[in-house]
């Protein structure tokens, strides 16, 4: 257990809980959406990348904390938006200390 928490408030913090996403890794928020495995997560990216076809720039709507922004960002130019300010920050901060994505 890395962090147990309840209606949104932190109870306890072990570690942070880290995901990977892409080659970034971010610290999700209590509350975060990810994808129930890294197969799911690995073929939802594949069909995204796809998608795009090369694309050079890429809007990610109600990005959360990056589950498609950050993977996305190694291959393109992503602006990811989102309204939740926990999701977001978290999301910037795994872009920030992530070299290899723009």
């Amino acid at each position: 257990m890395a962090r147990l928490t309840w209606e949104g408030e932190v109870i306890v913090t072990r570690r942070p809980p880290r995901q990977s996403l892409g080659s970034a890794v971010v610290i999700p928020p209590p509350g975060a959406f990810l994808q129930a495995t890294l197969e799911g997560q690995a073929a939802l990216i594949a069909s995204v990348l796809e998608a795009l076809g090369g694309a050079r720039r890429v809007v990610d709507l109600f990005s959360g904390c990056g589950t498609f922004s950050l993977p996305l960002a190694q291959h393109s130019d992503v602006t990811a938006m989102e309204g939740d300010r926990d999701m977001l920050a978290a999301l910037a901060d795994a872009a920030r200390a992530t070299p290899d994505i723009h």
